[in-house]
């Protein structure tokens, strides 16, 4: 009775299929890893923001400083892409005369930030450098510059009321993007494909 067995035809064939089954897959894998990468990436500045936000929102007093604190972060096209600004906030009588002392500010890089960098700011429908965005208790108000801690502009009546930050992964020409509205103080990521159908 006569054995049969693989050929090394049939062997080399299985092998080939195998290896290009696994090539697919790699590639899959590695663009799916750096979508990942991208989605956690703003989700962190998103979720930042809105933390902050929050957080000056509810009055609570740092332990710290024992103060209301101005929160932020400051975006820019060049490195540092992203910083966390605090500030003092100093109320002047009404609220509508109150400040952030930005002379005596601390920034700090953001921590999320490894490995992407800032791609564009569109900020109310031009670009920009830079962007310093800073919720201001008691009511976390947007306060905004368009450049590194010039004058800080209470958020007016401009037709464009967005701004645009679109964030990338370093040697990656993909990017993702988020928004906020300053008139309502929304941070939301969003796809700007599907935004512009």
């Amino acid at each position: 009775m006569e054995k049969k067995a693989f050929t090394l035809v049939e062997m080399t064939i299985v092998i080939a299929i195998v290896g290009i089954m696994a090539l697919v897959a790699f590639t899959a894998f590695s663009v799916a890893r750096k979508q990942a990468q991208r989605d956690i990436a703003i989700d962190s500045v998103v979720t930042t923001l809105r933390g902050q936000q929050s957080s000056v929102k509810s009055g609570r007093l740092e332990e710290e400083e024992g103060a209301n604190l101005c929160k932020g972060m400051l975006f820019s096209t060049e490195e540092p892409y992203i910083q966390e600004v605090t500030a003092p906030y100093v109320a002047v009588g009404s609220v509508s005369a109150d400040y952030c002392d930005l002379d005596d500010r601390d920034v700090t890089n953001f921590v999320g930030s490894e490995g992407f960098l800032v791609d564009s700011i569109d900020r109310f429908g031009s670009e920009a450098d830079s962007f310093l965005i800073l919720f201001k208790p008691p009511f976390a108000r947007m306060v905004t510059s368009d450049d590194t801690f010039a004058p800080l502009q209470p958020i007016g009546t401009q037709t464009v009321q967005e701004v645009i930050i679109r964030i990338a992964l370093e040697n990656d020409d993909q990017v993702r993007a988020f928004r906020i509205d300053t008139s309502s103080g929304l941070t939301e990521r969003f796809n700007e494909t599907e935004d512009a159908e």
